[in-house]
Order: structure tokens, then sequence, then C-alpha cells
């Protein structure tokens, strides 16, 4: 019961994790744009330093995301070739079989999904802080 209420937690992490990005990055978004926008309209004034920051953080983001998701990847897929035969086993002798393999396998994979999920949301979710601190109009949003 421990395990199964466990899990029930790492999953529901994950869509917190997620809900909190996707939140974050609609506001990150406006407040990029009217920077972008005010950029256009006086390009000696602009902000230089978040214009920069926009694309430098996304190859970094995705560069530490790719690192863990190269590094997870092998045992991940061992797991899945392991987890594969013995489901087909029990599969071709008719048994129900042991579907707490399956189970453990989710939970792998979800654990290296959070993994190289959680540079991408400490960068959003910080972007937004920042970027409500900075913003002329952050009370009103």
């Amino acid at each position: 019961m421990n395990d199964a209420l466990q899990q029930w937690s790492r999953w529901w992490r994950a869509a917190v994790m997620m809900g909190e990005a996707a939140e974050a990055a609609g506001h990150v978004i406006n407040r990029r744009s009217e920077i972008i926008a005010e950029g256009m309209r006086d390009p000696l004034h602009a902000d230089w330093v978040e214009l920069n920051r926009m694309v430098s953080e996304k190859a970094f983001g995705a560069l530490q995301s790719w690192s863990i998701l190269a590094g997870d990847a092998a045992k991940l897929q061992a797991s899945m070739f392991v987890e594969g035969q013995r489901l087909g086993h029990a599969w071709l002798s008719g048994s129900t079989g042991n579907w707490q393999g399956a189970a453990r396998l989710a939970d792998s994979a979800l654990t290296t999904g959070v993994r190289a999920f959680t540079p991408l949301h400490k960068a959003v979710t910080g972007n937004r802080r920042r970027l409500s601190q900075s913003s002329p109009r952050a009370g009103g949003r």
C-alpha cells in the first residue's frame, strides 16, 4: 500500500510541475513579447540582457534535460527489455502475469521524465518570478 501511495504521490508531483510550468510559461511569453516589442520600438534602450537570456537559457536548459535523458536512457531501455520479456512469457503461458514489473517500469520512466523536466521547470518558474518583479504591470497580473 505504501508503494502505491508513494507512486501516486510522484505522479501527482509531476502533474503539479507541468501545471506550474505551463502557467509560468504563459506569463513569461507575454512579458517577453512586451520586451521584444519595446526593443523593436527603441533598439538603443532595449533590454539586451533579457533579449540575450531568451536564447542562452533555452539552449542551457535543453542541454541539461538531454544530458539527464541520455544518462538514464540505457538503464530505462534495459528495464524495458527485461520487463517486456517477463510480460511476454506471462502472456504466452496464459498467466495473468506479475504486473508489478510494469508498474516499476512506469515509475522508472516517470522518475526519468521528472528528472529531465526539473531544469526546465526551475528555469521557467524562476523567470516568472524575476519578470514579475521587473514588469511595470506585474501587480495587475
